[in-house]
């Protein structure tokens, strides 16, 4: 996952473009197949245009779509593991939190009440998550969000690092710009 400051690296444009991991890799290469699983299975047609998406109003909060299907975001996913994934029945709780996150942050942006999750586990398992739209959960993300927004990247002023380790390494990277640093 990413942090609080590679995140706000990023939106400066301090820092080289995240590699790509062989689970990444393997994910985009296999999402249209996912997709067209999802498809068939469900009978929706999917649209993969007009994936970049912003929340009114808040021209800086932005998601970018694997699909809709109409009514609905769908967003793709692959698992090598098992023990990520719950059952579809789960709905939203058989969903790693990042992912139900992700989901909830999409639903928000796009204004749609459900998303469908399909996701490929062990090359061969395909389960699809449906989620409701979490208006609570969705409005902290949006608050959230908008403040680190204001806080840390219109004022150049890095989140608050308080794990060491994690201190270390930026201070490592980091161009000599001026940014202030704040620790705990």
């Amino acid at each position: 996952g990413r942090t609080a400051i590679d995140v706000w690296e990023s939106k400066l444009r301090l820092s080289a473009d995240r590699e790509a991991t062989a689970m990444m890799t393997w994910g985009l290469r296999l999402e249209p197949l996912i997709l067209a699983a999802y498809a068939e299975a469900t009978g929706r047609t999917i649209n993969r245009k007009a994936r970049q998406r912003f929340l009114e109003g808040y021209p800086h909060l932005g998601c970018t779509l694997d699909a809709d299907a109409g009514d609905r975001v769908v967003e793709a996913k692959f698992s090598p593991y098992e023990r990520d994934f719950g059952e579809p029945a789960d709905g939203a709780l058989g969903l790693p939190m990042n992912i139900r996150a992700q989901v909830q942050w999409q639903l928000l942006i796009t204004g749609y009440e459900r998303a469908d999750v399909p996701v490929l586990v062990r090359g061969f398992d395909l389960r699809i998550f449906e989620v409701d739209a979490d208006t609570i959960l969705q409005e902290d993300l949006r608050s959230e969000l908008d403040e680190f927004w204001r806080e840390h990247v219109l004022t150049r002023i890095p989140p608050v690092l308080d794990d060491p380790a994690q201190l270390a390494d930026y201070l490592q990277r980091r161009p000599d710009d001026g940014s202030t640093i704040v620790a705990p």
